[in-house]
């Protein structure tokens, strides 16, 4: 019988969730092993309670029918959800490892999230030479953002810069939504622009550069932009976006390997973040990439595509509503496809 992996988490962050089943697949695909993923969801009700009952999902699960399981265990915003599952794989007696939470009895594999960011904010200090900086920050109970602010902190504070007033944001919510108004705040006086706006996500980073590119102010010439996570459009955009890789496909590469592998021992791995330095920061020597370019061409192909499609169904419409007996229906629409 072909091997099967379970994968459990909340469906939060779903670029880095990405990342991560990129990395299993790459493992994955090559031993013909199955991937069954569960993703749930909380929500806050109209009585704005939390509402629980997208993790009834999990239920579904019987954990003996798998030959291992990878748990995104940071993800989870409920511990008595998080802590159940566990207990139920224990109970299963398979392999199984926890990503980004170390839980006692499983494999742990993390990611030092300082060292990347650390290494990008120096580049924009030591090699640009930048006094200037905005921050853009993510929500005060997150514990990712929490790091990349105390790093950002003691960046200042180490180059004793000064943060001037309209420079520094915090407890946002890691939507565009959010990065596109502090955007327009931090852009609002012409002639009090920072040099360097530090976002915590790249969503943040990609909403800035929409938002400059409407006013007419260029990135890198005039506001650079740094961001986080290194998702698929910070190196698509114009310009790519200067970044910190959180190393979610290693991860789920690594996570996948320790599945297969026949040492049961328990083992832990903390793996360092790193900084792509692409064109945002600055970096003239980065020219367009075949990303860019690839991107490009792919998203006017998807267009034309989707028109194509679009038409075909207006046309499969047209028979449905046209022919008022099954077999003539039949026969056109073997007809048409």
């Amino acid at each position: 019988m072909k091997k099967k992996i379970a994968i459990i988490t909340s469906g939060w962050s779903v670029a880095y969730i990405k990342q991560v089943l990129n990395g299993v697949t790459s493992i994955t695909n090559k031993n013909n092993f199955d991937i069954v993923f569960f993703a749930c969801y909380r929500f806050i009700d109209q009585r704005n309670k939390i509402n629980l009952t997208g993790y009834k999902i999990f239920d579904l699960i019987n954990y003996e029918e798998f030959d291992g399981v990878i748990i995104l265990s940071d993800l989870f915003d409920s511990d008595e959800i998080l802590n159940k599952e566990i207990q139920r794989i224990k109970k299963a007696k398979i392999p199984a490892v926890s990503i980004m939470k170390q839980i006692e009895g499983l494999d742990y594999l993390g990611v030092n999230n300082s060292t990347g960011f650390k290494d990008l904010l120096e580049h924009m200090a030591n090699v640009h030479k930048y006094k200037d900086y905005a921050y853009i920050g993510g929500p005060d109970n997150d514990a990712q953002a929490n790091i990349r602010l105390k790093c950002f902190h003691q960046f200042i504070t180490n180059h004793n810069f000064t943060l001037k007033d309209n420079r520094y944001f915090i407890n946002g919510n890691y939507t565009s939504a959010f990065g596109t108004k502090i955007a327009k705040e931090i852009l609002s006086d012409k002639n009090n622009l920072p040099e360097v706006v530090v976002c915590v996500n790249d969503y943040y980073a990609l909403a800035f550069l929409a938002e400059a590119r409407a006013q007419g102010i260029n990135i890198p010439k005039e506001i650079k932009v740094i961001g986080y996570d290194n998702i698929y459009y910070s190196k698509t955009s114009i310009p790519s976006i200067s970044t910190c890789d959180g190393r979610g496909y290693d991860l789920g590469k690594l996570a996948a390997e320790r599945i297969f592998s026949q040492d049961r021992a328990v083992k832990n791995q903390i793996l360092d973040s790193q900084a792509i330095i692409r064109q945002s920061c600055g970096c003239s020597e980065n020219k367009t990439t075949e990303d860019q370019m690839d991107y490009f061409f792919n998203h006017f192909s998807a267009i034309e595509e989707a028109e194509i499609f679009n038409s075909q169904m207006s046309h499969m419409e047209d028979f449905f509503s046209l022919k008022d007996d099954g077999k003539s229906l039949i026969y056109e629409l073997q007809d048409f496809f």
